[in-house]
This record gives structure tokens, sequence and C-alpha cells, in this order.
């Protein structure tokens, strides 16, 4: 079914998208990261204008819909294996903070000071993170130091973080990379009564 929704389209028209679908039928989950990564381009247009119409249209509070979000996101996570993929330690220079650092040359056996000065950089924005990218971390799909991560590590993809609208550029750019983003994107459309069912 190809997504029939417009920002342009009346309010009236607009609304019958915050009605909430019965959970059968859903669209398939999808892992396989070439194809995730294509149909995210594909759908790219679709995503922002569903996050468009989110964030000004939909008749719902913050905590309704991220009530809807986490029972996705919950059911997407417990059915995607992470330790297959990986793929987000491959895309990113990794945020970090001084607590960070703490654990993870805890994990290396050398000091906060060693750790910082051979791994650690200044990001354009002028925050730390890793220096290296893909991860030096990362071992196939496997992090090494899973127990000592950083934070923006555990907390990837932030799908979990109170007022889902506010952050839904981010979500929408995830969809790229992250199974669990894409897949959890695709769900809530449907939930809402909208998205391409094309896979």
């Amino acid at each position: 079914m190809e997504c029939d929704y417009h920002p342009s389209d009346d309010r009236g028209k607009l609304r019958r998208f915050a009605q909430p679908q019965l959970m059968s039928d859903e669209p398939q989950l999808v892992t396989d990261l070439k194809h995730i990564a294509l149909l995210a381009l594909e759908k790219q247009q679709e995503n922002h204008d569903f996050r468009t119409w989110a964030i000004t249209d939909l008749q719902m509070d913050d905590a309704a819909f991220d009530l809807i979000v986490q029972e996705i996101v919950t059911d997407v996570t417990e059915r995607v294996d992470c330790t297959q993929c990986g793929n987000c330690c491959k895309h990113f220079h990794i945020g970090v903070d001084d607590d960070d650092i703490v654990r993870l040359a805890t994990s290396q056996k050398i000091s906060f000071t060693a750790f910082e000065r051979s791994r650690v950089m200044k990001s354009e924005d002028g925050d730390k993170c890793l220096m290296q990218s893909p991860c030096e971390f990362l071992d196939g799909t496997v992090c090494t130091v899973y127990e000592y991560r950083p934070t923006t590590c555990r907390d990837f993809p932030y799908l979990h973080l109170p007022k889902f609208r506010d952050y839904m550029d981010t979500a929408v750019d995830n969809t790229k990379i992250c199974p669990i983003a894409y897949n959890t994107l695709e769900v809530l459309k449907w939930r809402m009564g909208l998205g391409s069912k094309k896979k």
C-alpha cells in the first residue's frame, strides 16, 4: 500500500492517522543492513513528512505518544540481535564524557590521562569523542568493552528517551544504519495509519 499522506492534506484527513491500528499484519522485520540503507533512503521524504505531521498535527500528548513508541521499541529490540550488527559502531566517532573515559581507561588498564591523550579527540562541535571510526573496540560485530561502553552507546538509538517528538530528526537519521530504529519507525507509522508496506 502506497503512502497517501501529504503535509498539505487538510487537518481532518490528518487526524485519521492518529487512530492506532490493530497489531495484525504489521510491517515485517527487516535486518539486512544493505536493504535497510536502501529502504531508508527510499522512504526519507515519507519519514520526514511523518515527523512533521507528528510534531505539528498529531492530536496526542507526549506521554501517550511515547507509550506507543516504547511498546514498539520493546518488541523490536527483543527481535533484533545487536551483536550480529555493530553498524552503529562503524559509522560514528563515539561521543564520550569524563565518566566514559574513566571506564574505558579502566578496561585498558591505563590512566585517564593516557587514555585521553591517545584515544580521544575533539569533534567539530568541540565535544570529546573516540578518535577511531569504526570504533577500535569493535571486533567484527561485537563490542569488546561492552561492560565499560560509553553512555552514548548504552543509549543508542535513543528511542527510549521521553518526548520522542523532540528528537525525531535523530530517529529518522538513524533508520539508515540501525535495524531497531528502522523497524521501530516503520511499525510506528503503521500504527498511526501511515506508511508504505513495500519491503
